[in-house]
């Protein structure tokens, strides 16, 4: 069913047709016409990790560092001096992210993990209520952490290695 001008997608069990600029979707018998790239739009575009990288970019050159973007398998590296730092950006905080970061560590001096904040109410709770565990197992692991939300970043830690708290003998 495919006329000069018309793409059929399917998605998730619904039969999208894209036609001059209109998007039909049927839906359980229903049909619902939108226009492309209309705010709600059905398959609004997904971010994706290289939408993380100018903001990242930015903070790391106001600290002074010189940036370049996929050096190796670094998504970022950014020099200061003999300081040599490389983030991770990822889309969402998970270990991936972490085993990522572990492996940079023998190679540069700090190593950050940069990851978006959902967009969303719901998925914002979310992150808002882990971030501050997040925050915790970064430190413990010596690798700090950033959260990019509308082009702005946050440093929630920065990267250093891990001391224990020294607690009282047990009796």
């Amino acid at each position: 069913m495919t006329m000069m001008g018309q793409r059929v997608t399917r998605m998730m069990g619904q039969r999208v047709t894209r036609m001059m600029g209109h998007r039909v979707t049927r839906m359980m018998g229903q049909r619902v016409t939108r226009m492309m790239g209309e705010v709600g739009d059905v398959t609004a575009p997904r971010p994706l990790e290289s939408d993380l990288y100018a903001p990242v970019k930015r903070h790391l050159e106001a600290v002074g560092y010189v940036v370049r973007g996929e050096v190796g398998r670094c998504d970022v590296v950014g020099v200061l001096d003999d300081t040599i730092v490389a983030v991770e950006l990822k889309l969402s905080f998970g270990l991936a992210v972490l085993y990522q970061a572990l492996r940079r560590l023998p190679a540069v001096d700090l190593v950050y993990v940069a990851v978006a904040v959902p967009e969303g109410r719901v998925a914002r709770r979310n992150w808002d209520a882990q971030a501050a565990d997040a925050t915790r197992l970064c430190r413990r692991l010596g690798v700090g952490l950033l959260s990019v939300r509308s082009g702005n970043v946050v440093v929630h830690a920065d990267p250093e290695p891990y001391q224990p708290r020294r607690q009282p003998k047990q009796r």
